[in-house]
Order: C-alpha cells, then structure tokens, then sequence
C-alpha cells in the first residue's frame, strides 16, 4: 500500500480532531504520570505541540516495537577478534532512527550469513570463542548484542542488515512518516496518541470519562494490524498481542 504523507503539523490537528477539539482555540490541561498537571494544550501555542508531538512520537515508537515494522539498514564496523557487537550501536541509514532487531541475513562484507542460535552454534563450539579464527560463516543474538561465529580475523569489515527501527522523532511542522506510515496505520496512530491524550485531560470530565472508550478502539486497531502482518514477521519479532492501552497508566 502506498504510503499517504501527513506532516507532523497535519497529525497534531488529526488527533485534536478525532477527539473533537479545534486545534485553533483548543484549551486542556493534561498530567505526568504521577497525576500532576504538566502542561495546557492551548490552540497552536508551543505547549500544544509539545504535547502532543511527545505523544505522538512515543506512539509511533510503541507501534514500531508492538504490531508493526519500520525496517532500514543497520550497518555495524567490524574489527578483528570482536564477537559482539551492540545493536545500538549500529547506524542505521536513517539519521535518528534506534535499531532493535536484525530481520533477516547479515553481510559480512559480501558474503551473506545466516541466522543460527546460540544453542546450536555453542553445540559446535562451547566457549564462543573470542580469538580470530577467519571468515564468519553465521550471526547470532546474545541479549542486546549481535555476533558473529566464528569471530572474525579480518582487519575491519563493514557489516549490514536490514534491521527493525523505532523512528526518528518529528520535531518540525513539515516533517513526515511518509516512509512507512500508511493510510490504516495514520489512524492507527491518531486513536493511539488521542486515547492517550484523554487519559490526560484530568480537568476535562467528559474527554477523560471517554478514555476508556477510545482506548478500546486503538486497541481493536492495532490487534487488527497485529493481525496482518506477515507470519514469519509476526513468529520472529512479533509474537505477542500489543499490550492493552486500556490497563496501561495513563
């Protein structure tokens, strides 16, 4: 499905809306985590996108690592005798995205490696051993650390891997998810970031008695997306339903 493009100023008036606010002359006061008041959602002031881009940047983190995937390329340098190395510390090809899984093979320069677990790997080898021992012939996870085996000898090698992301935080009015944000999964995003907003409007009776309402609704949609997604995407890195926006804190 192509990807609709909705700046980051069109979801702030798309998630007010949907809550039935007027992004011009809106006023609503929202709360911390610990129930105290933090900020006024006052029309287009400051403190409107402050608000609501917190929300809707954390939302679209939490639908890249619950129900949906943000794929780019990670790549890692890869120096002689290292076993591991930290997904994090991969770059990813976008500037600001955070990589949290490896989907697929990995490069080892030009040589393509399979995936295989560290159970059987450590069935051939039961140390893992750290020493250079050549050309590495499979990669593995190791809690937040991906490797290599066996560890390699070369001087530095670029490795790269079409990886899982969180996105770049949108911090202007004219930026997008243009690059995986489709039609479905904008409103996906506007139900998450508006039940999350109500959840919020402490002093608004009517909007936060209807919280629980719209976070019923956010999540019908994303266990519907959760649903789609493709079965070896969703064994592998998805395996689990989104967590409930229903019981979680507000």
């Amino acid at each position: 499905m192509a990807a609709d493009t909705y700046t980051l100023l069109d979801l702030e008036k798309r998630v007010l809306n949907y809550l039935d606010l007027d992004y011009d002359t809106t006023q609503l006061d929202v709360r911390s985590a610990s129930g105290q008041v933090v900020a006024s959602i006052t029309g287009a002031s400051s403190s409107t996108e402050s608000t609501l881009r917190t929300v809707i940047n954390q939302y679209a983190a939490f639908m890249a690592r619950h129900f949906w995937p943000v794929l780019d390329t990670g790549t890692w340098t890869w120096t002689a005798s290292t076993r591991t190395n930290t997904l994090h510390s991969g770059t990813p090809g976008t500037s600001g995205n955070v990589i949290w899984a490896v989907d697929g093979d990995l490069k080892f320069g030009s040589t393509l490696l399979p995936y295989a677990d560290l159970v059987t790997i450590r069935r051939s080898d039961p140390t893992v051993a750290s020493t250079a021992t050549g050309t590495p012939t499979y990669w593995y996870r190791e809690g937040n650390n991906i490797g290599l085996w066996v560890v390699p000898s070369a001087t530095s090698t670029s490795v790269t891997a079409q990886c899982l992301v969180v996105p770049k935080p949108l911090t202007a009015d004219t930026e997008t998810f243009a690059t995986w944000l489709p039609s479905d999964m904008t409103d996906a995003l506007v139900r998450g970031a508006g039940a999350i907003i109500a959840k919020k409007a402490v002093l608004d009776e009517l909007l936060y008695n209807h919280a629980p309402d719209l976070a019923q609704e956010a999540d019908r949609t994303n266990l519907d997306l959760w649903g789609r997604l493709d079965p070896r995407m969703r064994r592998q890195h998805y395996p689990s339903p989104p967590p409930s926006l229903l019981t979680a804190g507000g």
